[in-house]
């Protein structure tokens, strides 16, 4: 009996020490690989977009070893949770979004709320509304931020998109949106597009 408590102890231990407290989501343009050994990122510049997820059990810190077409560095991961870790030369800007189910998605947007999201986008790409606590974000080439502790969180990419997610046991899905600088300035554009001047 008390050979089976040991046992049962031991494999109890072994699932805690083994569940993952550090998810890291790798944006790269072009190739990227990963050597879990030397917790080395390599880079090489070109076309389309890789992604790369890493997990780590540990709560230590750790460090990880980001090498690019534009130079090396060290990026550290601190705190437990889910982080993005931008190997691009570009910054990426995005937060949380609040997907509804299309069914019930308003097709019409005014203008006052056309232009209310088009001054949202401009102070983001600026950093202006960046803030953990609007759940926003600005992160800049071949660094890394913590975006949530939900390590379950839905993370939609730069070149990504996603219209919709229901909602689960009645509440709103974690997804956070993510865009290059230049995309995110091309959206902006094509926004300014749909407004309609003002009457004199």
């Amino acid at each position: 009996m008390k050979l089976l408590l040991a046992i049962g102890t031991c494999s109890l231990l072994l699932a805690c020490s083994t569940k993952t407290s550090k998810k890291i989501i790798v944006y790269a343009k072009g190739a990227a690989t990963v050597n879990d050994k030397t917790q080395t990122i390599d880079t090489k510049d070109g076309a389309g977009q890789d992604e790369k997820i890493l997990t780590y059990s540990q709560s230590e810190a750790i460090t990880l070893h980001l090498n690019t077409p534009q130079g090396s560095n060290d990026v550290a991961i601190a705190q437990d949770g889910l982080y993005i870790l931008n190997a691009k030369k570009d910054t990426l800007v995005g937060g949380f979004v609040h997907y509804v189910d299309p069914n019930i998605k308003k097709n019409v947007t005014t203008q006052d709320e056309l232009k209310t999201n088009i001054d949202s986008l401009e102070m983001l790409v600026v950093g202006k509304n960046v803030s953990e606590q609007n759940k926003s974000y600005l992160i800049l080439p071949h660094t890394a931020v913590k975006i949530s502790d939900n390590l379950a969180a839905e993370v939609v990419g730069p070149f990504h998109k996603m219209t919709s997610l229901e909602k689960v046991d009645g509440k709103i899905p974690d997804v956070y949106k993510f865009y290059t600088l230049k995309e995110m300035r091309e959206t902006i554009n094509k926004l300014k597009l749909l407004t309609v001047a003002e009457k004199r």
